[in-house]
């Protein structure tokens, strides 16, 4: 992505919006988010989506990736509440590499809660400084939204 980028900005190659973000596979997301298999397409998919929006400053494509994150967030914390689930193998491997920490984060939660440790007991979810990044680009994507 970082080389066609910087081939198109210096007018070498043109950058377009791929299968992945483009109108027919957003209207089937959008159909049902936590159906696709995102892993299998690309396991950065919100991050490579969020460098598009950079670089094209394509609004609809942004107010597709929040609208996608926020649904597909909304199930990993359904199933996330499910520990035990013998589907969550399966739902697992739908995820993005951002999607399944914030997953597995979930489960050491709920595993943890129910051996009855503390907060401070239970193991931390960490991050790392691009997916921190990722999540405060979403934040201002979507104040962006909120503010058209």
């Amino acid at each position: 992505m970082w080389l066609g980028i910087a081939l198109a900005r210096g007018e070498m190659v043109t950058v377009g919006v791929p299968r992945l973000l483009n109108s027919r596979f957003q209207d089937a997301m959008l159909a049902d988010p936590s159906i696709i298999n995102l892993n299998e397409k690309h396991n950065y998919y919100y991050e490579f989506g969020l460098k598009l929006v950079e670089y094209l400053d394509d609004k609809g494509i942004a107010n597709f990736l929040i609208t996608v994150f926020v649904e597909r967030i909304k199930a990993i914390l359904h199933r996330g509440l499910a520990v035990g689930d013998e589907n969550s193998k399966f739902f697992a491997r739908k995820l993005t590499t951002l999607e399944r920490q914030i997953y597995e984060g979930l489960l050491c939660q709920a595993s943890q809660s129910k051996l009855g440790k503390t907060k401070d007991e239970a193991p931390r979810l960490s991050m790392r400084n691009g997916d921190i990044e990722a999540f405060h680009k979403m934040h201002v994507l979507k104040k962006v939204k909120l503010s058209l």
